[in-house]
């Protein structure tokens, strides 16, 4: 079993797709790298954009809904980082025991 297939068993085909592009060891969206689940950058703050970017067949609300059952079933944490609150970019760390 691929590890999508594996993840879409778990957690549904949509968050399937996401988690294992997470799960890569580096994540190039909107023409930037980033590195999850390592010390480099546990938190990653990404816009809806790139999220919409890096999945076209998507659409954001599908995107949305994605990531909060990720985070309900403990796979993802999701929380605004910004020092300003007026800033709505989201930041996303993946649990590493949950994969």
């Amino acid at each position: 079993m691929t590890r999508f297939e594996s993840n879409a068993s778990k957690y549904g085909v949509n968050e399937g797709l996401i988690l294992t592009k997470l799960e890569e060891s580096v994540v190039v969206i909107g023409g930037k790298s980033y590195v999850f689940g390592m010390n480099k950058y546990d938190w990653v703050p990404l816009p809806l954009s790139e999220w919409e970017e890096a999945f076209p067949f998507l659409t954001g609300y599908q995107i949305q809904r994605a990531l909060k059952s990720l985070e309900k079933q403990g796979a993802l944490e999701i929380e605004n980082r910004n020092k300003s609150k007026m800033l709505k970019t989201l930041s996303y760390r993946l649990v590493k025991d949950a994969a």
